[in-house]
Parts: C-alpha cells; structure tokens; sequence
C-alpha cells in the first residue's frame, strides 16, 4: 500500500518579494504603470516603494512626470510650463521695456494656443522637473484654498452647505488660478510703474484671458494678500472673538483666516525648501498682485455699461480661443455659477469692478446691497466650483439675493 505523503510547503518569498511584487514586473510595464498615476504623491510614493520602479522613473523621468503632470492638473499643466519658462525671466534683458514685455506674452500666447497634448511630452528632464515643482505648491496652496472655504462654509454660512470634498475640476481651476497668477505678478517689473506702462501692462494681459479666467485669477490674488497679511500679524494678534462678538470687519476676517496660519505656515516651509527665493516672491507679488484686484483699467466704453451690454472686446489681438484636453471640457469651459450669474453673456469684468460704481441716478441703497452680494459672492469663490456646490451654497441667507442672471439684470437696469 503506497503511503500519502503530505506535499511539501511551498516556499515562503522573502521579505523583499513579499513587500514588492512589481519587482516581477518588466520595465516597460513598469513605465506605464508610472506615466497613468493620477498624482504627484501618488507617483512619489510608488517609486519609494519599488527599487525597480525607482530605476524605471530616473531612465525615462521626463516623459513620466510630464505625463503625471497632465493627470493631475489637467488644462493647467501648460500654465506650470509658461511659469517654468518665465520664473528667472529678467524683467529688462531684451534692452527696452516694451521688448521684454513682448517676450513674456508671446511664451505665454504659444502655451495657451496649444490645442492638444503631445507638446507635453516634448519637454526635457530639467523643464519637467521645475514643472513638477511649481505644480506640488500650486497644488498646496490649491487645497490650503479648499479648507479654508469648506471651513467658511461651515463655521460663517447660515445654514452650512457645500462642505464635501473638492472635486478634481474644482481643484484644477483653483491651482490654475495660483499659477497664472504667479507668472503674472513674477512678470511684473517696478520699472513698468516708473514708465507709466502699469495700464499697457494688465490691458495686454488680460487679452489672453476670459473674463471668468481673470475673476479666478483675482480670487486667488485677493486670498494670498490675506493670508499673507493675517500671517504677518499672527504673532500680535490674539485667538478669534466668539462670533458673537464681533465688531469690525477686521474681527471677521481675523476668525476666518486665524484657523489656517498653522497650515499656511507649513505650505511656507515646504516651498521654501525647494526654492529658497519662494516667500520672497509671494511676498513682492502681494504688492504686485494690486492691479488684479480691479478691471478699471480695461473696462472699455462706459456707454457700454450704460446700455447694459458686455464691455467690448480690448483693442489688440483677440482673447486666445481654445479646446484644451477633450476629457476635461470643465476645467476649460466657463464654470457655472459665471454662466448663471451673467445669464450666459460673456462678460469681462473681475474683481473690485464685478460690480459697477454706483453712479449719479442709482439708488445708493440698493447699489451698496448689490455690491456687497459681489463682495461675498467673490469672497466664497464661487469661479471655483461646480454646479451641486454652487446650487447647495446660494441657499444661505448669505447669499440670497443671488438668482439667475442677478448681477446681468443690475447692468440691465442700469444699475
């Protein structure tokens, strides 16, 4: 009679085996896994976890940040390569004002006229890197802006509304926003304000941008000046009042910022270590950053405003026009709450002048409650977010008021 015999135990893999199965994996594999990361940390920690990874990210390291780039930002990744290009640009190297200043549109122009994706891949290993780079603090301060919002919208609305997570569109027009808004402010020179050029300067900008595009990059001008403001004054200011008492605006704005410092101070920190120069340009770019806040200068006709139609396109070439990325029509496209709170007209107002200046005729007291519906109906961000987000935030009483082509019917009216 044969004797059964238990089959031996298969062998235990060793620590390493058990711990990195990719290691089986070969290098094209590997790259592809890689290049379809949806995150800069998610890559980063995929590479940490596997020498054969790691080793396949240093031999093809542009195209596969480059690749990971577009996965995470979308249409702004071409915004990460013109602030690349742009970073150390010397305000006054071409020799006169006027050239320079043509240099920088013409880098931005080209980067916004791309109508599709490979010129991406085009890039060498040193230009993705710095991409990748202003991408992760773009990204940072993209969800320090989230928090801080969600907070708003819980703690200041009545009642709370719109408090779940950031969707990937919403994220990408936020750190857009911050991109574009650092190459602007890094392209600046004083010596522009010396020349009396500071209207040339913003009229030709805003010709690359849509009007929505330039409220966004205002919001997110206006959130750095606070923070940075409310930062400076973190070691003099005590905690926040109870809400009840409050007694200045400066109250309000101290209890709304006062709960992010910590973080902020963290986002500091972090994009100081990979750019020691950091603080020092976000801080100039605060002084810089003025001009973003109003559209006074390129407003067009006031005839135009007083018939109550869109202001004229600015003189020059015509704002750059473009499908960018057919899977994300969102982050391209005019976001909602712009579309409904114009009516659909295309409008080219942002900032202080979203809302015009009460002129002789209008009702001082309905002028200033339109007025401060702008004010809070900038301040909540609402460029940023998608419909459900928006729908869910205009039934605070905060916001009511707010209705469907609401600030396009004060124009109507001349208000």
């Amino acid at each position: 009679m044969t004797s059964i015999r238990p089959s031996p135990c298969p062998s235990i893999p060793n620590s390493t085996s058990r711990a990195c199965p990719l290691e089986a994996l070969n290098v094209d594999c590997l790259i592809a896994i890689l290049s379809s990361t949806n995150t800069l940390a998610d890559l980063s920690a995929f590479i940490r976890a596997s020498p054969a990874a790691l080793a396949s990210f240093f031999a093809t390291k542009a195209s596969i940040l480059l690749s990971v780039l577009t996965n995470e930002l979308g249409p702004a990744v071409r915004d990460a390569l013109v602030l690349s290009c742009t970073e150390d640009l010397d305000s006054l190297a071409a020799g006169s004002i006027e050239q320079t200043f043509e240099i920088a549109i013409a880098c931005f122009r080209e980067c916004l006229l791309r109508d599709s994706s490979p010129w991406v891949s085009t890039q060498d290993v040193h230009t993705a890197s710095a991409m990748a780079r202003l991408a992760r603090t773009a990204l940072s301060f993209a969800d320090l802006y989230i928090r801080q919002q969600r907070h708003i919208f819980t703690h200041f609305l009545t009642p709370p509304g719109g408090t779940w997570s950031a969707s990937l569109t919403e994220r990408r027009r936020i750190a857009q926003a911050f991109l574009r808004f650092r190459v602007i402010t890094g392209l600046y020179n004083p010596a522009f304000h010396d020349a009396g050029m500071d209207g040339y300067f913003t009229t030709h900008l805003a010709h690359l941008f849509k009007g929505w595009e330039l409220e966004q990059i205002s919001a997110l001008a206006d959130f750095v000046d606070d923070l940075i403001e409310s930062y400076a004054r973190l070691d003099k200011n005590p905690p926040p009042l109870p809400r009840d008492r409050y007694r200045y605006y400066g109250d309000y704005y101290h209890a709304l910022y006062f709960y992010n410092l910590p973080a902020f101070h963290g986002r500091l920190c972090e994009a100081q270590r990979e750019d020691g120069l950091f603080l020092g340009k976000l801080v100039a770019a605060r002084g810089r950053g003025a001009g973003l806040r109003s559209c006074r200068l390129t407003m067009g006709p006031v005839e135009a405003w007083r018939r109550g139609t869109a202001t004229s396109r600015l003189g020059g070439d015509a704002v750059v026009e473009t499908e960018f990325f057919e899977g994300d029509r969102e982050s391209v496209g005019p976001p909602w709450a712009w579309v409904y709170t114009w009516n659909g007209g295309m409008v080219k107002r942002w900032g202080e002048e979203l809302v015009p200046r009460c002129r002789a005729g209008c009702y001082l007291e309905e002028h200033h409650r339109v007025a401060v519906l702008g004010e809070r109906w900038r301040f909540l961000g609402m460029v940023f977010w998608d419909r459900d987000r928006v729908e869910e935030l205009l039934k605070a009483e905060e916001l009511e008021g707010c209705r469907g082509g609401w600030l396009w019917s004060r124009l109507d009216q001349g208000l």
